[in-house]
């Protein structure tokens, strides 16, 4: 008979077992120091269960003893191996230079195996063998030995402990965090229990009870072990849980077959024992039918309660399992063999989980109650009779129930796998396709997809909507039919918007099983011609934003779709989504690249891409292309007083207005700020375009209204026609380009054709910029000068310095035409130095040789008056040349005194602090205030011309002549009339009390040498004494 030692003898080879298994697992599974460790420590357990396992049994004493010291080999090694082993889990492993650590964590270890395995003096008798009825126990007579051992193994399981709690505390992983805390926990408990059964029981109890360490270090081992699972601890991957072999509608039904089978067992027990066989134990077989009754109620309760489907298996597995010790202990007096079918019966439905956990604990408590009967119930008779017959047929007949639902379990989920593989290949397959994807491509692969997909899954109809617009409406983008369906889908139905699209527009998967039922009970209205039976819609998102929706109808059946068949179509939802966003950012990058961004029109770029394109054509068919330039008058100033914001409005306004006065076939563009360009194609005569030009002039007439205020805006237009004007895209643009200055020119608010007389002048102008670079260095410019002349005196007082350009290729250009071309290229300020310097250097050599001192008047342009260092460069000219400042003169325009008066108030004044004197030139061509006039510091004004050569015709002209020269003798400045060309003009200028005249009358502009010549004449006319 099987006594209670013998059952603790197999409960320590069985730790022995599991611990040397566990040891061999790690070790496997990756060959690190410390795996090598772990697996250490798990053989030093090993052999210390196998030896305190057998020595309990042992037949003698000696044989105890004997088996105690083998023990020994393993507890004595044990706590310095797991002391090694934890140090380096937590990154404490010594290294070649602190070797030495060991000894202390070693060197007990040796000591112990010297001590308490190999007979020898120092400790003669190291166990005191008692026999209990538990088997053979060691009670210590705590000896110094034993003192020592137990303060060794406390202190090594707390230092151990303290490390494992310090490597949670320096950590920031959480996962070690967890790890710490649960490895802390199991050893502290192990080190209580372990201390309470090993030393303290035996030691104040007179029953004495075998060691059970080695029981309670399976605690830290499922500590390590739980660790390994979840947390990926000694590198073991952590679960992720896989595949399920249990669907969610498999599982369902599973437990609804386990209950019918419990009742039906509960019905067969009751029959058998109560019906067939009323003389037998009938409280009994009450007790278990209830029991099998409570199992399926208990089964039933849980599969409809609100979990996970973790937790309703770990309750259900758990009702299951057990039951199995509770019947097989109740039947055990019966002693046949029927009652042991009934753990083979849960081991079948134990296959259908995806967790072998669950069969193992099935199998462990089937093993176990086996082993529990064996020891209370070794022996006993079996009786077969027409129960135990009647028994195994239902038991058979329930089997053989449960091995075909888990065979048809099995099958549909192979079907689910091979389903579920076309399908990933499938979507594989459009993902691959999917990556090319571009505008251009983008619906014919939509309309794949949908072909694809609705072919796989049976659908009647598919489709693919897109949010378009402000208000975000859904937009049919492709659709797929199974067959020529005449009917409408749920979607399409006139613009209205089905009320399911709000559950897409919140990222939620619509399924509508039955689409009638499901509209009736949201209380909205039937659709008129729609069949839809049934909807599977998945929104498509991308970056948080919902695109869309993918959408799958069946119209002659209804339908309920499978979570894992849902799930993969959101992946080809996203793969839309993708698609969509590619393509969206395609456009966008295209739209930036040749539309422009505020008024939508194709930028200079596709304009051009455009006008070739049309150039092509029309050298192919004999037609004409026109190019219209349009700029619009003066909208800076619109800009500057109202603002960009409301000038952008305005700008988007013209840009409407301009796409209406042309054909679809023609093009309008932006060319940049305030400038438009169009395209006339396909004409047959010069005049058509002439037509569209006065339509857009006349546009231009009607004032644009904005915000309740109404702008009149003008624009001048240049026109140039393919073949005449240009046989390419930019030499058309650049002479519409020319010909819209020209209408500028003209007064604005008209257009121009181009014209060669255009043309050829623009090639001069070019051609003058280009040879100007070169002019100065190439002494090309040179100084002209007229003389000034006091009316009182009739002396020369005054020369004016006046440029001139000497070009070889096109003789003496006037300055009218250089000037210009100086400012806008910034060659007027060099020129301008050099004119500067030149003047005060012939000033100079005229006084040097003693001709009379005249002062010399030098013109500055508007761009050397900006100049900050223009006083600096006076100053310096002033000083190289050795000129006196009196006799430099500087004379400004006055629209620049004018316009910009606070600024050159200022200039002037510096200038002045210099010595030299100030006038201001074409005086009378501005509106000149007179509170500013009389706030610069400026020595004279020169009347403009054009009222000096009215004198002799106009009344108004010598009125406003008069006028100016009173002005300027009011603010006590001198007046100098310039273009006096006749003696009528002298002689009323004299008697108007005029200073100083400049004009042909007297001199025309000379050279220098002419000039010098001029003056010496006047030194001796003034030499020769007055006659009378």
């Amino acid at each position: 008979m099987l006594t209670p030692a013998d059952i603790f003898s197999v409960i320590f080879v069985t730790v022995a077992g599991v611990s040397f298994m566990f040891g061999l697992y790690i070790f496997r599974m990756r060959r690190e120091q410390k795996n090598a460790l772990a697996f250490a420590v798990a053989i030093a357990l090993a052999i210390w269960a196998l030896g305190l396992g057998q020595a309990l049994s042992a037949p003698t004493k000696e044989v105890s003893v004997l088996w105690r010291r083998i023990a020994g080999l393993g507890w004595g090694t044990f706590y310095s191996l797991l002391l090694h082993f934890l140090l380096v889990l937590t990154n404490h492993k010594p290294t070649r230079k602190t070797w030495w650590l060991l000894l202390p964590i070693y060197l007990p270890a040796a000591l112990n195996i010297l001590l308490f395995t190999i007979p020898t003096q120092l400790n003669p008798m190291p166990y005191n063998m008692v026999k209990t009825p538990l088997g053979w126990t060691n009670v210590a007579e705590y000896n110094a030995w034993d003192i020592y051992f137990v303060a060794f193994y406390i202190s090594a399981v707390l230092t151990g402990i303290a490390i494992v709690w310090r490597w949670g505390l320096k950590s920031s992983d959480e996962n070690i965090r967890k790890q710490s805390k649960l490895l802390f926990a199991t050893f502290a408990l192990a080190l209580v229990l372990g201390t309470l059964t090993d030393m303290i029981a035996n030691a104040v109890l007179t029953y004495k009870i075998p060691q059970m360490a080695p029981l309670f270090v399976l605690i830290p081992i499922s500590g390590i072990y739980i660790s390994m699972r979840r947390y990926g601890f000694m590198n073991l991957p952590q679960s992720t849980g896989g595949e399920e072999i249990l669907s969610a509608s498999a599982r369902k039904k599973l437990y609804r077959t386990v209950t019918p089978a419990l009742l039906a067992a509960a019905g067969l027990l009751f029959f058998t024992q109560y019906m067939i066989n009323p003389s037998g134990k009938l409280v009994l077989t009450l007790v278990l039918s209830a029991g099998f009754l409570a199992v399926g109620a208990a089964i039933f309760i849980v599969s409809r309660l609100k979990l996970g489907n973790r937790q309703k298996d770990f309750l259900n597995i758990m009702w299951l399992a057990l039951s199995i010790p509770i019947i097989v202990l109740c039947c055990v007096e019966y002693g046949g063999i029927t009652v042991w079918a009934y753990p083979f019966l849960l081991m079948f439905v134990a296959l259908v989980f995806d967790r072998r956990v669950v069969l193992g604990n099935i199998a462990f408590l089937a093993l176990l109650t086996q082993a529990i009967v064996w020891m209370f119930k070794p022996r006993a008779v079996v009786v077969i009779d027409e129960i135990v017959y009647i028994t195994r047929i239902g038991i058979f007949a329930i089997g053989v129930a449960l091995a075909s639902f888990v065979n048809k379990i099995y099958i549909s989920r192979l079907q689910q796998n091979s389903d579920q593989i076309r399908l990933q290949t499938m979507i594989s397959d459009i993902s691959s396709d999917f990556v090319t994807a571009n505008q251009e491509n983008i619906n014919e692969k939509m309309a794949a997809l949908l072909a694809k997909a609705g072919a796989f899954f049976g659908v009647d109809r598919a489709y693919v909507c897109f949010f378009e617009g402000k208000n975000r409406t859904p937009q049919l983008a492709q659709m797929w039919s199974a067959e020529e369906q005449a009917d409408v889908g749920a979607f399409q139905t006139d613009g209205v918007v089905p009320w399911w699209v709000q559950d897409i527009r919140k990222r939620e998967v619509v399924q509508i099983a039955d689409y009638a039922r499901k509209a009736a009970d949201m209380g909205e209205t039937a659709i008129v011609g729609v069949t839809c039976r049934s909807l599977l819609a998945i929104p498509m998102i991308t970056h948080e934003k919902v695109l869309g929706f993918l959408a799958f109808e069946n119209v002659k059946a209804t339908r309920t779709w499978k979570d894992e068949h849902v799930n993969l179509l959101k992946v080809l939802a996203n793969i839309l989504a993708d698609a969509k966003a590619k393509t969206d950012a395609e456009k966008e990058i295209q739209m930036r690249a040749f539309y422009d961004q505020l008024t939508g029109l194709p930028n200079r770029y596709l304009f051009k891409e455009k006008l070739t394109q049309a150039i092509l054509d029309a050298a192919r068919t004999g037609r004409k292309v026109g190019v219209i330039f349009l700029d619009l008058d003066s909208f800076k100033a619109v800009n500057d007083t109202m603002g960009h914001e409301r000038g952008d409005e305005l700008l988007r306004m013209i840009a409407d207005r301009l796409r209406k006065c042309v054909r679809k076939s023609d093009s309008v563009s932006r060319f940049g700020g305030d400038e438009f360009l169009l395209m006339i194609n396909n004409l047959v005569h010069e005049n058509d375009i002439v037509k569209v030009a006065d339509k857009i002039m006349e546009m231009f007439r009607n004032p644009l209204a904005l915000k309740g205020q109404e702008y009149y805006i003008t624009a001048s237009a240049g026109i140039a026609m393919f073949p005449v004007d240009g046989q390419d895209a930019n030499r058309l643009i650049k002479n519409a380009d020319i010909a819209m200055y020209s209408a500028k020119e003209s007064g604005k608010n008209r257009y121009a054709m181009c014209s060669h007389e255009m043309k050829e002048a623009i090639n001069i102008r070019v051609a003058l910029t280009t040879n100007l670079y070169r002019a100065l260095d190439r002494g090309e410019l040179v100084l002209y000068y007229q003389p000034q002349i006091s009316l009182q005196t009739q002396r020369i007082i005054g020369m004016e310095a006046l440029l001139r350009w000497n070009s070889p290729e096109y003789g003496l250009v006037k300055p009218s035409q250089f000037i210009p071309l100086a400012e806008q290229t910034g060659l007027i300020n060099p020129i301008g130095e050099w004119v500067l310097m030149e003047a005060c250097r012939q000033n100079k050599v005229w006084q040097d040789a003693g001709l009379p001192m005249v002062r010399m008047s030098v013109n500055l342009s508007v761009i050397q008056l900006r100049n900050p260092k223009l006083k600096d460069i006076v100053r310096d000219t002033l000083e190289v040349t050795g000129l006196e400042p009196k006799w430099l003169e500087l004379e400004i325009t006055e629209s620049v005194a004018m316009r910009e008066s606070d600024y050159i108030v200022g200039l002037l004044s510096r200038l002045k602090t210099l010595g030299v004197t100030l006038s201001i030139d074409d005086f009378g061509t501005e509106y000149s205030s007179l509170s500013r006039l009389k706030t610069l510091p400026v020595d004279r004004i020169k009347m403009d011309m054009q009222y000096v050569r009215g004198i002799d015709e106009s009344e108004k002209d010598q009125a406003i002549t008069k006028v100016i020269i009173n002005l300027a003798k009011s603010l006590g400045l001198k007046v100098i009339a310039e273009g006096v060309e006749t003696e009528t003009q002298m002689n009323f200028l004299y008697q108007r009390m005029c200073d100083e005249v400049q004009g042909y009358y007297y001199y025309k502009p000379m050279p220098a040498e002419e000039a010098e010549q001029v003056l010496r004449e006047d030194m001796l006319k003034a030499a020769q004494p007055a006659i009378g």
